[in-house]
């Protein structure tokens, strides 16, 4: 099931994430519970390969993608591996910590 992502910023709480083969077709968004098919929408091109965000979750399940104050809407997919994300040492989502592992 996919979700249409759109937060209100007053509504949300922020979570850190990454993204893998942000432009891919088949690109996942990696969370502490998981991770999740994603399709990035309209305006997401300053996201490119392996990718830290923070994610923000609106009161009905949607979400935006931030980077470097850049915000990117996104489609949410199914839970395709309860692998968590990788985390640095302040306990952080962080893609370099996948990367070196």
């Amino acid at each position: 099931m996919w979700l249409f992502a759109l937060a209100l910023l007053g509504q949300s709480l922020g979570i850190s994430g990454y993204l893998l083969d942000a432009q891919a077709p088949d690109a996942v968004l990696v969370l502490p519970t998981g991770r999740y098919e994603v399709a990035l929408g309209p305006g997401c091109e300053f996201l490119e390969g392996d990718a830290n965000v923070e994610v923000l979750f609106g009161s009905s399940g949607s979400a935006v993608l931030i980077q470097s104050d850049q915000r990117c809407p996104a489609l949410v997919g199914d839970l395709v591996d309860e692998t968590p994300c990788a985390q640095n040492a302040d306990g952080n989502c962080d893609v370099a910590a996948e990367i070196d592992q």
